[in-house]
């Protein structure tokens, strides 16, 4: 395959393994941070402050939610590119192949016609 292919590649291995979905789906077994913190005595009691933190938890999680849904595209973006790559680049290649094809052909040709040239005249 060739440079860029492998580079593309790569890349979206590294975004897919750098995205949160993968790494929570890999650490499945630990709670998540929201979940793993005891409560404290103070945090016991329901109160103002207590609504405040946990609307600032809520969307911090929608924050974060809207973060991986926005990679995800942005991989899933970056594979359909490298898809599209490839199909030109072999349109591409394909199209060379058919050049050269025809260049030899005009190159037997043109030899034929220096020879058939050669032997007339000589």
């Amino acid at each position: 395959m060739h440079q860029r292919s492998n580079t593309i590649s790569s890349l979206s291995r590294v975004v897919h393994s750098s995205s949160p979905v993968s790494f929570h789906s890999s650490n499945s077994h630990s709670p998540p941070p929201s979940q793993s913190r005891p409560q404290q005595p103070s945090q016991a009691h329901s109160g103002p402050l207590d609504e405040n933190a946990l609307e600032h938890r809520v969307k911090e999680d929608e924050h974060r939610q809207a973060q991986i849904a926005h990679l995800e595209q942005l991989r899933m973006l970056i594979l359909g590119m490298e898809q599209r790559l490839e199909v030109r680049e072999d349109k591409l290649v394909k199209a060379v192949e058919r050049a050269e094809n025809e260049g030899r052909k005009y190159e037997v040709a043109a030899a034929a016609h220096v020879v058939a040239t050669t032997a007339v005249s000589g």
